[in-house]
């Protein structure tokens, strides 16, 4: 009872020294580090306002208008006490506090192992790369998705399967990375094979039926099923794009890998932790814990991922973490060189986690929380209910969103959305932002049934053209947008 106890403080600790650091962060700049949070706090709003809905008519260009699946519902439900708070503060703390669950989480699967020292593994962790804690601090499921997949592994191993089916399940409603259980699930297979020379399907058979389930038994079922798709197809977007040479379906960085060099110099202590440590030991793995083959897999997984997208990133550098810290916890150093080598090591780790966070700090923090509020509230207070604005970037739907669910848009979340649900569009689109189109009021008009245009500094190519047509009406600027009215 001592022990647990123990350890139970030991997380709650962990857990306010990861929120302390991630709110110190967070409270110490004016601007946000992500726009698509503003896309999460405004669903919670929603739900919080109008009961559970199943539709989305706020893009128009897009597969969404065909059927609507809020694939991070549960995110968005437990983002609902977050709305009462108001305002960019309301992201702030919901980025402090689940990326300090998702951090703490790790800390908690280390002492359910009994690893010791598990707080100093904590710390890298909390240091292991300034992109894994930009994507840690923002109000997006991802650090949520952290938190349920560590959690899978711990019940896949300790074979609590009807646990893991609610779990896996819940998880679905989450965030559909909840199809990865299944797939880890496999490596529980091949590792019991390999250790008692029999074929045991549970952990694959109970992990499926909690991710089905999920799917099934939703308020977006059966499209569930369908959005899936859309899901896992930007990691082959790249792909994609080479076939068919059409550069203006790009998605947003985080769907494109970061070269090797850049990956290994952003997630040093990661790299140390979960590839060169267990290869440096690999020599004597026979000290290694036995139950280590499924976590080893994980990692890997992730770690081909990490290279197809940046996005993956959030998950194989704490599953680096966890590898390395299980094997170097049972692997006492030989000599009194590698007991220095250790130590360096932890210091280089420190170094590189104070280094981090100060990138993190000074250019992190660029997206501007009001810089559409003005032009949003001009539009709601002057345009027809659900008329339609156009604007010139998929990133503009987030902000615009936020403040004005009054008015539908364009497009926004992901250009694969727009471009896979009416690819000649799509490309008309691109032509009349890009200034190319010889009657961009016509094209608008006609095309989009918009009679109202959303424009920025950068817009200047179609600004230009609009403002020089005498059909253009200029009704609302500031110092960051404009809207102009189309005949």
């Amino acid at each position: 009872m001592q022990k647990r106890t123990t350890v139970w403080l030991g997380i709650g600790l962990v857990f306010c020294v990861n929120l302390a650091v991630l709110a110190l962060q967070l409270f110490s700049h004016d601007n946000l580090v992500d726009g698509d949070g503003m896309f999460h706090m405004r669903m919670a709003a929603l739900y919080r306002e109008r009961g559970l809905f199943t539709t989305f008519p706020w893009m128009e260009c897009s597969i969404t208008r065909e059927g609507w699946v809020d694939h991070q519902f549960l995110f968005h439900v437990l983002l609902i006490p977050f709305t009462f708070i108001g305002g960019v503060n309301a992201e702030r703390w919901a980025g402090a506090f689940f990326g300090a669950v998702a951090l703490t989480s790790v800390y908690a699967y280390l002492a359910a192992h009994a690893v010791r020292r598990a707080w100093i593994y904590s710390l890298v962790l909390l240091g292991a790369g300034d992109y894994f804690l930009f994507r840690m601090i923002s109000p997006r499921a991802m650090p949520l998705a952290l938190t349920l997949l560590v959690a899978s592994i711990w019940l896949l191993e300790r074979q609590r399967y009807r646990s893991l089916v609610v779990v896996t399940f819940f998880f679905t409603w989450a965030y559909q990375v909840a199809a990865l259980v299944p797939l880890v699930a496999c490596f529980f297979v091949l590792d019991r094979r390999r250790a008692t020379k029999r074929w045991d399907l549970r952990p694959v058979l109970y992990a499926t039926a909690g991710f089905a389930l999920g799917m099934a038994i939703n308020p977006f079922s059966p499209r569930t099923f369908e959005y899936l798709f859309f899901h896992i197809v930007p990691y082959f977007q790249n792909d994609i794009l080479a076939r068919t040479a059409d550069a203006a379906m790009r998605g947003g960085a985080e769907w494109q890998p970061f070269p090797i060099a850049t990956l290994a110099e952003r997630c040093y202590p990661a790299l140390v932790m979960g590839v060169v440590a267990p290869l440096a030991l690999l020599r004597r793995r026979a000290e290694w814990p036995s139950d280590l083959l499924p976590l080893g897999l994980t990692t890997l997984l992730l770690v081909v991922l990490s290279l197809r997208s940046a996005r993956s990133v959030e998950y194989a550098v704490p599953f680096a973490v966890l590898l390395g810290a299980r094997i170097v916890a049972v692997v006492p150093p030989r000599a009194r060189w590698e007991s220095w080598l250790r130590g360096a090591l932890l210091a280089s780790f420190l170094g590189a986690g104070i280094h981090y966070h100060v990138t993190l700090y000074r250019n992190g923090f660029n997206l501007e929380h009001d810089r559409y509020r003005g032009a949003a509230d001009w539009l709601a207070g002057h345009t027809p209910a659900d008329s339609t604005v156009f604007h010139c970037a998929w990133g503009d739907f987030v902000q615009l969103f936020y403040f004005n669910v009054h008015n539908h848009y364009i497009y926004g979340l992901d250009p694969y959305f727009f471009y896979y649900w009416n690819p000649g569009l799509y490309l008309k689109y691109q032509s009349i932002v890009s200034g190319s189109d010889p009657d961009p009021v016509a094209s608008i008009v006609d095309s989009f049934a918009s009679h109202y245009v959303l424009l920025r500094p950068e817009d200047a190519a179609l600004g230009k053209k609009l403002l020089r047509d005498p059909r253009v009406t200029r009704v609302y600027g500031d110092a960051t947008t404009m809207v102009v009215k189309l005949p």
